[in-house]
C-alpha cells in the first residue's frame, strides 16, 4: 500500500533526527545504507519494513511526545488539551492509526462531538472515508435519527444521536476517540453502529485508562483490535 510506505518514510525522517543510523539499524535490523536511501527518498520500503518503521516511531517517539503533553487537573482528571490542539502531532497520530488498522477495510469513522473530533478528522483523512460525528443533541435539520443513552456517574442520563442513514448496513466502522476513561462513550457508539447494521472493525484512541480494553471486550463481546497509543494508570 503506497500510503503506508510514504508514511513510513516521513516518520523515519523524524526518527533520524533523534537517533543516528547505527542505532536505527540495530532497532530495525536493517543496514544503515538501506535506511539512508529510505530517508533520502531514493527508494520506498516494502510493506513489512514500513510496518516496522511505523511501530518503532509509535513506541520510541510518539508515545513520549503525547505523554509530555498530557496534564492532570487539580481534581485528578487527565487533560489532553495540549495534545488535541497540536495539529502537527494530530497528523502523526493519524498516520500511526492508519498503520494499525490498514489491514481491515474501513468504510466509515465514528466519533463523538467533543475533543475526539480533531484526531478523528486526521484518521478519516488517512483512510479517505467519511466521518460521522455523534452529537448530544438532535440536529434539527435531520429528521430521522438513531439514539442511544449513556448513564454517567453520578447518575445522569445523556443521549447520543446520529442520522439513521449515516451508516449503511454492512459497512465497516472504526470508532475513534481522544481519551477512553470509563468506556461508556465507546460502548454507546458501538451500539449505535450495531443498530445501524454496521460492523465494528476497531477502536482507536490517543490515550486509554488501564483496563479499558478488557472492559470493552467483556461488555460488547468485541473481537476486533482495540488500540491506544498511551495507557494511563
Amino acid at each position: 500500500m503506497l500510503k503506508l510506505r510514504l508514511n513510513a518514510i516521513e516518520l523515519l525522517g523524524l526518527l533520524k533526527k533523534k537517533y543516528d543510523y547505527k542505532l536505527l539499524s540495530e532497532m530495525l535490523e536493517l543496514p544503515p545504507s538501506i535506511l539512508c536511501r529510505y530517508v533520502k527518498g531514493r527508494v520506498l520500503p516494502n510493506k513489512s519494513r514500513s510496518e516496522r518503521i511505523l511501530a518503532l516511531f509509535s513506541e520510541k517517539m510518539l508515545t513520549e511526545m503525547i505523554k509530555a503533553k498530557i496534564t492532570r487537573t487539580e481534581e485528578g482528571f487527565y487533560d489532553l488539551y495540549e495534545v488535541v490542539k497540536d495539529i502537527r502531532l494530530q497528523k502523526l497520530i493519524g498516520k500511526v492509526a492508519f498503520n494499525e488498522f490498514s489491514y481491515v477495510p474501513v468504510n466509515k469513522l465514528l466519533t463523538v462531538a467533543a475533543d475526539g473530533i480533531p484526531i478523528a478528522v486526521e484518521v478519516a483523512n488517512e483512510f479517505n472515508v467519511d466521518l460521522i460525528i455523534a452529537k448530544q443533541r438532535k440536529d434539527l435539520s435531520v429528521r430521522d435519527c438513531l439514539e442511544e443513552k449513556i448513564i454517567r456517574t453520578p447518575p445522569i442520563i445523556e443521549y447520543l444521536y446520529i442520522p439513521r442513514r449515516a451508516i449503511k448496513r454492512g459497512e465497516n466502522v472504526l470508532i475513534v476517540d481522544d481519551l477512553i476513561r470509563s468506556g461508556k462513550t465507546v460502548i454507546t457508539l458501538a451500539r449505535l453502529t450495531e443498530r445501524a447494521g454496521g460492523n465494528i472493525v476497531g477502536v482507536f484512541s490517543i490515550a486509554m485508562i488501564e483496563g479499558m480494553a478488557e472492559k470493552l471486550r467483556e461488555e460488547l463481546g468485541m473481537t476486533c483490535q482495540i488500540k491506544s497509543i498511551v495507557t494511563l494508570p
